[in-house]
């Protein structure tokens, strides 16, 4: 049902607005980021034009995150003119924090992303993938504080509303 529902809104979305791309707008965009594996937040981005920084604030099961990153933006990339259709490619540095009762999570990713503004709309939807490694800090039991360093791998997708 919540598939569905996803579907259903994404649908309604894209056939609101205009199937044209847009340019890059500046300034402020807030927004909603659902990330794999499991987690949902809201998200703040500062685009400055050739760079953007932004902050994340979410849950994961069990768990509160906060994520501060920045990215460049490489202009031009996916653009293909005759159809007015491009995707505005990113690639930077991520650090993410997960706290829980149990554990500390401290994360550090090189997200790659795919974006899309909208013409008619100032909107942008976008996609992650965010490689990187996964220090995990908590208390043992038997051992006392005990660490843990993992590589991971993160897929967020989102949208955002720019002002």
């Amino acid at each position: 049902m919540k598939k569905r529902l996803l579907v259903v809104l994404l649908v309604l979305l894209l056939s609101l607005t205009s199937l044209f791309a847009a340019n890059k707008r500046l300034g402020i965009g807030t927004g909603l980021v659902l990330r794999a594996p499991f987690a949902i937040g809201a998200v703040g981005e500062y685009d400055f034009g050739p760079a953007r920084v932004n902050l994340t604030l979410g849950y994961q099961i069990g768990s509160f995150l906060l994520g501060v990153g920045g990215e460049y933006v490489f202009p031009g990339l996916f653009q293909n003119n005759d159809l007015n259709f491009g995707l505005k490619m990113s690639v930077g540095g991520r650090i993410d924090l997960g706290f829980s009762s149990d554990y500390t999570l401290i994360r550090i990713g090189v997200p790659v992303t795919f974006a899309y503004y909208f013409d008619s709309v100032p909107i942008k939807i976008y996609g992650s993938g965010i490689p990187g490694v996964m220090i995990s800090l908590y208390e043992d039991p038997f051992y006392g504080p005990s660490n843990d360093a993992l590589l991971s791998a993160q897929v967020e997708i989102g949208a955002m509303w720019l002002f």
